[in-house]
């Protein structure tokens, strides 16, 4: 009989098998075998068992793992009406039984009587059904110094549900094991120092009085309310960066120096240049200039420095300070703002990007000399004045313009013409002699022959205004006809004609 090991393949040898003339039969296959388990009927074999002639109707039959997963007597039966073979008796056994006999270095099983010498016990590494252990069976002095260590017990053998209620009570511990469990967690007696003690989150879960000493460092929540807090006790530093974010505050520290303009933040600030510009920074301790604050104009990432308006006090002594961050503009409108105090004229304010004055107007009497200059005016101004003038409104307005102007000229010529004629309507029509006045008609021509500014008579100064004013512009060549003064220093007249001649519009300089 073969002693094989419980689930562990294994490979047997059966025959002979003998046709029924006692011939050895040497082409049998696995499927002719069948196998029973403990006194079952016989069964087919595992689909992966395999059999293999040697000799002579002997064959190598190799078992599988599930052939021989049941602890017991096992049978390898022919299953063949023609040929015949002798039974295989295989003894199945459980594994740790199989290992202490048969396993590479197998120590075999040892019988302990009372009293036993010279009997080496192996390594047990599973005890099962151990009756339980006499009261005072196992004590102190029973067990060698060192012979229970952190490395002896598997992670997790001892926990809470495997020790007993009440296992452990003062009354089991030796006397001196407390004094020693004291020694080691406080360095004296007297100052009681906590040295030892990382994990006390159980032991100080629920505490319900801690009256004396000093807890530098406490996580978790405090529950329920604070007797006081010593002062200094919360600083700027005990605050998370989120918190101190919800309040507005974007730094704090101890400033390297200041000037009557500047600050020089700590060294660790790390903004880029002018990210503070717009921040409030308030002074909060030092010798001097305690309490101020300022807005930010500049600031210098590579010199930590902060530029505002002149200290009233310029701080000194070891400076700290706190930095607010300042209020988010708005992306699509401006708020109000009165641009000088008091009410009625004078008074601006600024809606929606808009200028509204409270009087509902500017005057030039309001605006002081140059507010508006050229380059002050934005380049698409120009285009839009010209373009106004360029309608037919702005011309009927010129035109109008123009013919006041002109008629005035003409009605107070023609009374300077009539006080003339008045006084020479009796004269001769032609001087009598030397130094007699001259006829009406001579008077005229010497009046309008008179050299004037440039050069230019008044009477060809007079046909050059009244061409000007024409319908037309005869033989226009451009479409823009200028008529500059007699010193080219300035435009006169500048008419806008088309291909005919025809005057769109018209300007005038009579400076």
């Amino acid at each position: 009989m073969i002693i094989a090991r419980q689930s562990t393949a294994r490979t047997v040898t059966v025959g002979p098998i003998l046709d029924a003339d006692g011939v050895a039969v040497t082409d049998g296959v696995v499927g002719d075998f069948k196998i029973a388990k403990n006194g079952g009927a016989p069964a087919a074999l595992n689909g992966s068992a395999t059999l293999t002639h040697r000799h002579t109707g002997h064959y190598s039959l190799a078992l599988t793992a599930t052939d021989l997963d049941t602890v017991g007597h096992v049978e390898i039966v022919i299953d063949d009406t023609v040929n015949a073979c002798p039974a295989k008796e295989i003894m199945v056994v459980e594994e740790a039984v199989y290992d202490v006999w048969y396993a590479a270095s197998a120590t075999g099983a040892v019988l302990l009587q009372a009293t036993q010498t010279g009997v080496t016990i192996p390594t047990v590494t599973t005890l099962t059904n151990l009756p339980s252990i006499p009261a005072g069976w196992l004590t102190a002095a029973g067990i060698a110094s060192g012979a229970i260590t952190n490395a002896k017990f598997a992670a997790g053998a001892i926990d809470a549900s495997a020790i007993a209620a009440n296992a452990f009570a003062s009354a089991k511990f030796a006397a001196d094991y407390f004094t020693s469990m004291i020694t080691a967690i406080w360095t004296t007696a007297a100052t009681r120092v906590l040295t030892a003690a990382t994990n006390l989150t159980t032991a100080l879960a629920t505490p319900t009085n801690i009256t004396g000493g000093t807890i530098t460092t406490v996580s978790g929540n405090v529950a329920g309310s604070v007797g006081s807090v010593a002062a200094g006790g919360i600083t700027a530093a005990s605050f998370a960066a989120d918190a101190l974010a919800r309040l507005g505050i974007v730094a704090f520290g101890t400033a390297q120096s200041a000037t009557a303009t500047t600050l020089v933040l700590a060294s660790s600030s790390a903004f880029a240049n002018d990210e503070l510009i717009g921040a409030v920074l308030v002074i909060t301790g030092g010798s001097a200039g305690v309490g101020q604050s300022r807005v930010i104009t500049d600031s210098v990432l590579s010199t930590d420095t902060v530029t505002v308006d002149t200290w009233t006090t310029t701080p000194s002594g070891t400076i700290t300070y706190v930095i607010f961050a300042a209020p988010p503009a708005s992306a699509t409108a401006l708020p109000t703002v009165l641009l000088s105090p008091g009410t009625g004229t004078g008074q601006i304010s600024l809606t929606s990007g808009k200028v509204s004055p409270a009087d509902g107007s500017i005057s030039a009497a309001t605006l002081a000399a140059d507010t508006i200059t050229a380059a002050k005016v934005a380049a698409d101004v120009t285009t839009e004045i010209q373009s106004g003038l360029a309608t037919a409104s702005a011309l009927s307005t010129v035109a109008g313009y123009l013919d006041t102007e002109v008629a005035a000229i003409l009605a107070a010529v023609d009374t300077e013409v009539a006080a003339i004629k008045a006084k020479t309507d009796n004269l001769p029509a032609a001087p009598a002699a030397t130094g007699d006045i001259p006829a009406t008609s001579a008077i005229a021509d010497a009046v309008l022959d008179e050299v004037v500014d440039g050069g230019y008579t008044l009477r060809q100064l007079m046909r050059l205004v009244v061409s000007a004013l024409g319908a037309k512009v005869s033989g226009a060549a451009t479409t823009t006809v200028t008529f500059r003064d007699v010193g080219d220093s300035k435009d006169r007249i500048v008419a806008t004609v088309d291909a005919d001649g025809n005057r769109s519009a018209i300007t005038l300089d009579l400076t």
